[in-house]
């Protein structure tokens, strides 16, 4: 069993709802054309999804990782800033712990903004230990 990072951690800083909407703002407004009120409303809607607890927080890591993933960005493009996200030792290389963490984040976070089940930790796990000893 791999070391698990726990939900909120001086590395896995998370985001309040006010930061989190003014970033969605930001990033849509230009790429959307819409208005304050409609971008407001969308950033609120996506805040909730991604606040499953109605904390007022959410997983930075899972919110950088699901946004990533759904933007119009080319997969290569995804990749690198997914990967550039999650290696936090700087390496250049994903350690197993890092892969399992992406993984994890962005299957989180997508299915937060989808409604659907997340898939139990032992199988992101084995995928991601798997895609390692299938690279040796």
């Amino acid at each position: 069993m791999h070391a698990c990072l726990p939900v909120a951690s001086p590395s896995r800083p998370m985001h309040r709802s006010d930061e989190t909407c003014e970033i969605l703002r930001v990033c849509l407004k230009d790429v959307l054309g819409y208005t304050e009120k409609k971008l407001d409303a969308i950033s609120r809607s996506l805040f909730v999804a991604l606040d499953d607890d109605g904390n007022e927080l959410v997983d930075a890591l899972e919110f950088l990782a699901a946004m990533a993933i759904v933007s119009g960005m080319s997969h290569e493009e995804k990749i690198a800033f997914v990967f550039g996200v999650f290696d936090f030792d700087e390496s250049g290389v994903l350690t197993v712990d890092e892969t399992i963490l992406a993984l994890r984040s962005a299957l989180s976070g997508l299915c937060k903004l989808s409604g659907l089940d997340l898939p139990p930790e032992t199988e992101v796990e084995r995928l991601a230990v798997g895609a390692f000893a299938d690279a040796r």
